[in-house]
């Protein structure tokens, strides 16, 4: 009777070995979801800090010009901002110039491959901006618009 429960005593003794290292195969591959979700996370999180940024640059193009009304409407300064191109300040730079250089170096500061360009509608008074930027792993850049009467 004695040998009997010693043998059953040594299988109980490996039969624990073999849970404990189940449960420590399960516990990793759960610790390697929580990782790729925190990856994923962390890229959203940046995905999203730079359309804020790009929302943010929107609104300040839009704040000068509705602080520079006349440069909008008849000088037609702010409507020459087009994307690839950098507005030419000479010696004695306009503030609608000013403003374009500003934006367009604050673009490229805050964005990766920022750029961007202004549409003003003389009839309407609708000024359309476009921002555009390179995000990591796309071939082609993501444009953010938004439009507002000036």
């Amino acid at each position: 009777m004695r040998q009997r429960t010693y043998s059953l005593h040594r299988r109980a003794a490996g039969l624990t070995l073999i849970e404990v290292l189940v449960a420590m195969v399960i516990t990793s591959v759960g610790l390697l979801g929580v990782a790729g979700l925190h990856m994923r996370s962390l890229q959203s999180n940046y995905d999203a800090l730079m359309r804020t940024h790009a929302s943010s640059l929107a609104g300040d193009i839009a704040d000068r010009m509705r602080a520079n009304p006349s440069a909008v409407t008849e000088d037609g300064v702010y409507d020459q901002i087009a994307f690839g191109a950098k507005p030419a300040v000479g010696t004695n730079p306009t503030q609608a110039l000013r403003d374009a250089q500003e934006w367009k170096d604050a673009l490229e500061a805050q964005l990766p491959g920022g750029d961007g360009d202004v549409i003003v509608d003389d009839d309407t008074r609708v000024v359309t901006i476009r921002v555009r930027w390179g995000e990591r792993g796309e071939a082609e850049p993501v444009e953010f618009e938004t439009q507002t009467v000036i």
